[in-house]
């Protein structure tokens, strides 16, 4: 067979020549090899002996070592050539055959060739399945047993990613979260801010991360769901590139004006927006975000098309709402109740299926005549795919922990944050929450007609 059909067949590479020791000075190849190929191509090890001639595709190069397993995908045995210290001598019938593989002098074998006679090899090697069977043994066993690092999981201080600035929202959650959650874990958490694209800079750094368990982030519908639709190229596959660890809470989004605007409820808004739309700002923590989704799905349902002012975050923009350097944001509870409260800015409407109970008194869009609309925002832990499943349980649990901390559940409830029931608090649920809120959010979206670059 020559060099080209070799090639085509995947079989043909290189060789070096080294110089045999045995008795006759015979000049032998020395092999170029990988252990593991023999492996995946008809799974066993095959003895090279020196006077075999290995030609196959390889990741590694070694000297001559004639007892140790070869990546053979195409051989020749070298003619008049002795194993030195080998009990089988050439004889009339089976001179210059290897008494491990039946190849003739200066003759190409193909992988094909050689997986029919594997069989036969376990038997031409002394103890060949007594050890083979114990390396499929350990290696079925070594498949059960987490790496020695997931087992000493976590050894240094971890970093929890918010995608967003600080001060909004999901920041407020992390910040609350992370005195508990490091107590829980034994280890420092450190607070990272990692803001633009509605979270999704943030988010992808984390996909493209380490599986090691020391980043993680806090993920919310925007990074985890919008974004899958509204942006043409998404950074990540959020059903994919990530290892769902738990959910933590959801957040009602509230519709708020600046204090001056001249309505009280969703239908005095609408009036004045539809006569005032060219002159209008909205704001929100940035393009993609669950704030931005949650206007551009009110102005689509009510009809208007007004100017919308992305920020790096909910707080830069409720700075500037209050100011009154914009007309409307769609914000999440947590950030907008003291603000309310105050006086500094005023509710048009709750953005969830029902009302809040931390603002029971603001009456949803679904109650003041948009039926059925709901856009809410939620927060969830997610590592990178592929971390293992030991460091996903220990984050789960320590997490689940720190949840349940007293006071953590008063700053939330006093945040107007919503932890979710026990039952929901599974990574099995995160996941199918995700592919969920994927399919939930495609619809509206489309139907709205936003997309973004």
């Amino acid at each position: 067979m020559g060099r080209d059909r070799r090639e085509e067949k995947g079989i043909t590479i290189r060789s070096r020549s080294c110089r045999d020791r045995s008795r006759n000075g015979a000049r032998c190849p020395s092999p170029i090899f990988d252990d593991d190929i023999l492996l995946e191509q008809f799974g066993k090890s095959v003895r090279k002996l020196p006077c075999d001639n290995i030609a196959g595709a390889s990741r590694r190069d070694s000297d001559d070592q004639g007892d140790q397993p070869l990546r053979v995908l195409g051989l020749r045995r070298i003619r008049n050539c002795h194993d030195p210290g080998s009990e089988h001598e050439p004889d009339p019938e089976t001179h210059g055959r290897s008494p491990y593989l039946s190849v003739q002098p200066e003759e190409d074998i193909s992988s094909d060739q050689i997986r029919n006679q594997s069989a036969d090899m376990y038997y031409r090697e002394p103890g060949m399945l007594q050890r083979m069977f114990r390396f499929a043994l350990i290696a079925s066993l070594a498949n059960l047993v987490p790496p020695a690092e997931a087992h000493a999981w976590p050894s240094r201080p971890l970093t929890m990613i918010v995608p967003f600035a600080t001060g909004g929202p999901m920041d407020a959650v992390a910040r609350i979260l992370q005195p508990a959650l490091s107590d829980a874990l034994h280890e420092q958490v450190i607070v990272e801010n990692l803001g633009g694209a509605g979270g999704m800079i943030g988010a992808a750094r984390v996909a493209k991360s380490a599986p090691d368990g020391y980043q993680f982030v806090l993920g919310n519908v925007g990074t985890h769901a919008v974004s899958q639709t509204l942006y043409k190229t998404p950074s990540y596959n959020a059903a994919e590139d990530f290892a769902p660890v738990v959910l933590i809470a959801e957040l009602a989004l509230v519709m708020v004006a600046r204090k001056d605007f001249p309505a009280n409820n969703l239908r005095e808004f609408t009036a004045y927006a539809k006569a005032n739309q060219t002159t209008m700002h909205f704001a929100s923590a940035g393009a993609g975000s669950a704030t931005h989704l949650g206007c551009a799905l009110i102005n689509a349902r009510i009809g208007i098309d007004v100017n919308h002012v992305p920020y790096r975050g909910g707080a830069l923009a409720m700075q500037d709402l209050i100011a009154q350097r914009i007309d409307y944001l769609c914000i999440d509870t947590p950030t907008a109740l003291p603000h309310i409260e105050s006086g500094a800015i005023k509710p048009i409407a709750i953005l969830s299926r029902e009302r809040s109970p931390s603002l029971p008194n603001v009456a949803s869009a679904h109650e003041q005549g948009l039926a059925d609309f709901e856009a809410t925002n939620w927060s969830a832990l997610f590592l990178p795919k592929n971390t293992p499943a030991l460091i996903v349980q220990r984050l789960h649990d320590a997490t689940v922990a720190a949840m349940n901390d007293s006071m953590v559940q008063a700053r939330f409830k006093a945040n107007g944050i919503d932890l979710v029931a026990d039952e929901r608090r599974s990574s099995a649920y995160l996941a199918k929450f995700v592919t969920d809120e994927i399919a939930k959010w495609a619809g509206p979206i489309k139907s709205s007609g936003l997309v973004l670059e």
